[in-house]
């Protein structure tokens, strides 16, 4: 989705401990490699098509078995409400990057991915166009998929983000426009 700046920081913040102990539990077998291959990115598959461990696009988009087990990531979702499409833990691996690319699929014609961080450091810059920014752990952000982006893990740990993608309401892109033109307001989602 096209947007007028290249970020836009979400009037959310969420509670990262209770996130990293839900990222805990899938630790170890649950990460797919990235579709593309791009070496040190993996990603947990929480709704997929059919809810299966896969990347697919389109199809019938279900809550995977590893979301399930995660009662908060499942209330954070729910905090948007939104219809959700494809959504995963994103994984990036220390001393790693995403090269620049622009996300030209059919998909991001009408949608946009809303990024919360959950392990992460100063070293992981995320690049969207002119701008590059360090999102910290628990707060909320989208960016313009259409412009060239690259993210870089410069740091000795993983970097990993509860990446969601919706089309949004017309409620959704009336906050976005309003965070447009407003410093940071946070709404906690903690219980």
């Amino acid at each position: 989705m096209k947007l007028d700046q290249p970020f836009i920081r979400l009037p959310f913040r969420f509670d990262v401990d209770r996130l990293k102990s839900e990222l805990d539990q899938l630790e170890g077998q649950h990460w797919m490699a990235h579709p593309n291959r791009i070496r040190g990115n993996a990603a947990i598959a929480l709704v997929s098509r059919n809810g299966e461990n896969n990347d697919d696009f389109i199809g019938h988009m279900k809550v995977t078995p590893h979301l399930q087990r995660c009662d908060y990531m499942q209330q954070v979702m729910a905090s948007f409400g939104e219809v959700l499409a494809r959504s995963r833990l994103m994984r990036l691996a220390a001393k790693s990057e995403v090269s620049e690319h622009v996300d030209f699929n059919y998909h991001w014609y009408s949608r946009v991915r809303i990024h919360i961080p959950i392990t992460t450091n100063p070293d992981v810059l995320f690049y969207c166009g002119d701008e590059k920014i360090n999102m910290r752990a628990g707060e909320c952000w989208i960016f313009d998929s259409w412009r060239r982006h690259k993210v870089v893990n410069n740091s000795s740990e993983n970097r990993v983000h509860l990446v969601i993608d919706t089309s949004g309401s017309s409620r959704f892109w009336r906050m976005l426009r309003r965070m447009q033109g407003l410093a940071d307001e946070i709404v906690s989602v903690s219980s």
